[in-house]
Parts: C-alpha cells; structure tokens; sequence
C-alpha cells in the first residue's frame, strides 16, 4: 500500500556515539524504499561527518545551530516527502526497537487503515527500558528486542506476564481527554477532570469494547487489557511524537510542527489534536513492543522550568484549540487562581519558591508568544547597558 516510507530522527553532537551504535541495529531494516533521515541539530566535527556518510540508506541533515524538536522534525520530514514517502515513522534515537520493526508498523498501519478510513497516527506500546532491565536483565533484554521479531519478542517479554502486572512498566499509553491533562490544575478543576473518557478498544478478535477511564492511561485494568491481550488497539487522543507512524498527507493537511514549543516538548501532542479535532483516530498498537530508555533531563528539570513550560503550553493550546469563548474564561480562570491555589496547597517548598513557580507560569502563558518582541527588546536592553 506505501511505496516508499521515510524514518526520521535527530539527535544532538554529544550524541554521536550512541547514534552511531543505535543506526548499526536499525539500519539493516532499511532498503531502496525504506530510509532514515536524520539531522544533527548542532556542530558536528568532519571526523563524525565521514561515519555517517558511510551508512547506507541515510540521509543526513547538518544543523549548525540547535533547531530543537519541532524545527529539527520539520526539516527531516520535508527531507522525507521530497523523497517522495508516503508513510512517515518516527523514532527516537534512544528506542530499541525489533529486527522487523519498519515493515510491522507499516503492516499494522496498512491493515487498520483498511477498516478505520479515518485512521491519523498510531504509535507501538511502549515500555520503559529501565524498568524492564530491573525485571529482565540488560542481557536478556537485548535479546528480546535486538534477535527477535516484533512476534516473537513480544511472545517472549509476555511470558512474565504476572510481573508486568503488578507494576507499571510502560512508559507512555497515550492522553484521552488532552483538555483535562494539558490545560487545568491538578487539583480544583472539576470541569474537565471530572469527566471519565469513553474510548473504543479493539481486541484481537475484532471486537468492539468500551473502556471508561480518566484522561491518562496509567490504570491497571488498561495495563492489564494490554499484557494479556484484550486490549489490540487502544484509541487516544494524544501519543508521544517519538515514535508517530503517519501518512505524509497528514502533514500536508494540518501542517507541520509548531516550533514555539521550543526546545521540546508537547509540539507531538498538539500536532495530534489537530488531526482529533478534524475527526481522525489515533490508536497505540499492541502488536509491536518497543523499550524507550527515558531520558532523565526532561524528568529532572527545574520545577520553575517545569511550570513556564505549562504556562507556554497553555497559552499556545488554548490560542490554537479553543474557540468558546466561555471555555477560555474558564481556563484563564484555572490558570490565574486555581493553579496557583494548587502550587500553594500541594508544594512543600518555602514561600518564595512558590512565588517563583508562579511568576514562571504567568510568564510562560503572557509572554512566549510574544518571544520575538521580548527577544529584540533585551538585544537593546543589553546593547544599552553594554555602551555606559
């Protein structure tokens, strides 16, 4: 059904080693209509440039500057459907994924497009790595995910299936709800957060079933529908961009990533919301396991970077997605009395660190979007100050 399917991903210089080794384990995937683009979102010396270059059905990108994960993801896309992809794959260059794991996802793709017309993205289950290795082993992992099929290793990693079920292993189920997850304080809000999401789940057998749950995914019985089986097709409204599978003309239609979620960060999610809110279905897809080893920098951020993330995200979401003019009183609302009510009721930390997580949510939603200003004011604010 898809002639030509373009895998795309970038990473940092400081990453070249691990890429290197990562591009030797799925490289062999690849074909005259298979291929990865990437990009080098940074300087890289010539020495790394002429290893790369010697790696068969690449296509490599050199950035002098960072372009973080939306501008850098648009490039390699364009790269890809200039190329002429039909299908486009995301993978993250800390993933280890099956030998068969391109031509799986572009099957499974395939067949749920053949009785879901309106199919947008679909993403593999993913665990995370490193809780897996605490149960498996590095060893035995590795032999799981890097010598097996996609059939076969999931057969495998299932075989513990009781372990998996008594603690969360997964990394990422998808967001229904992204209104509720997204937009209001973890606390006061009742008019998203109330709600339970009715999802439609696909079991392997064809049935149709009705899963009622709260706006993320991370409750057992879903877990569970997933390690035993009941559960093949799991609809959401948002999946992590790291591992999107899509049709080129998605982009075309709704456009690409937007780079002011910069540096990274939620520019996968409301790329997805575009597609929800024009009817399209995203789905997680049990067939295919894939292990992410989470990258602890973003899970370790600074709180005070933490809350003007929310407060950008926020403010873009809210500029983009939500038209009523009663729905965005109500956030404004959320944003300006109840958040900070719940920072001041949940944070143990001293009084001035609670004011600091304030001041980085009200500045993140006033002022991102007006970063070009801010940006030329501060060039002459500093220019001004240089000269006395």
């Amino acid at each position: 059904m898809y002639n030509k399917v373009g895998v795309y991903f970038l990473f940092q210089p400081d990453e070249i080693m691990s890429t290197l080794d990562w591009l030797k384990w799925v490289s062999p995937q690849c074909s005259e209509n298979i291929q990865l683009f990437g990009i080098v979102n940074g300087y890289l010396g010539s020495e790394w440039k002429e290893k790369l270059d010697k790696i068969d059905f690449l296509d490599i990108t050199y950035s002098e500057r960072n372009r973080g994960v939306a501008g850098g993801r648009n490039i390699v896309i364009s790269r890809a459907m200039e190329w002429g992809a039909d299908l486009l794959i995301s993978l993250d260059n800390d993933i280890l994924v099956p030998q068969d794991y391109f031509s799986r996802m572009v099957s499974e793709y395939s067949k749920l497009k053949a009785f879901k017309p309106n199919l947008g993205i679909i993403t593999p289950t993913i665990f995370d790595i490193n809780r897996l290795i605490k149960l498996y082993g590095i060893e035995e992992l590795k032999t799981l995910f890097l010598e097996n099929s996609s059939i076969k290793s999931r057969e495998n990693l299932l075989e513990k299936r009781d372990e998996l079920s008594k603690e969360d292993y997964f990394y990422h189920l998808g967001v229904s709800g992204w209104k509720g997850c997204y937009l209001v304080s973890p606390l006061f809000d009742k008019f998203y957060r109330s709600k339970r999401f009715e999802e439609t789940v696909l079991s392997q057998n064809g049935n149709k079933d009705k899963y009622k749950f709260v706006w993320h995914r991370s409750e057992k019985r879903i877990r569970d529908g997933i390690i035993d089986g009941r559960i093949e097709y799991l609809k959401a409204d948002t999946l992590p961009g790291g591992l999107h599978v899509f049709e080129s003309n998605y982009i075309q239609t709704y456009g690409q990533f937007d780079e002011r979620f910069n540096p990274y960060g939620f520019e996968d999610s409301e790329l997805c919301i575009r597609g929800v809110e024009d009817g399209l279905e995203h789905y997680l897809v049990r067939s295919v396991f894939v292990a992410h080893d989470l990258d602890q920098r973003f899970e370790n951020r600074a709180p005070s970077v933490t809350f003007f993330t929310r407060g950008k995200v926020r403010r873009i979401l809210m500029n983009r997605h939500i038209k009523d003019v009663g729905e965005k009183l109500y956030l404004l609302y959320d944003t300006f009395v109840l958040f900070p009510m719940a920072i001041f009721q949940s944070s143990n930390e001293k009084i001035e660190k609670k004011l600091q997580y304030c001041f980085n949510l009200y500045y993140g939603f006033l002022f991102v979007p007006r970063r070009r200003f801010i940006e030329s004011f501060l060039r002459l604010f500093n220019r001004g100050t240089s000269q006395r």
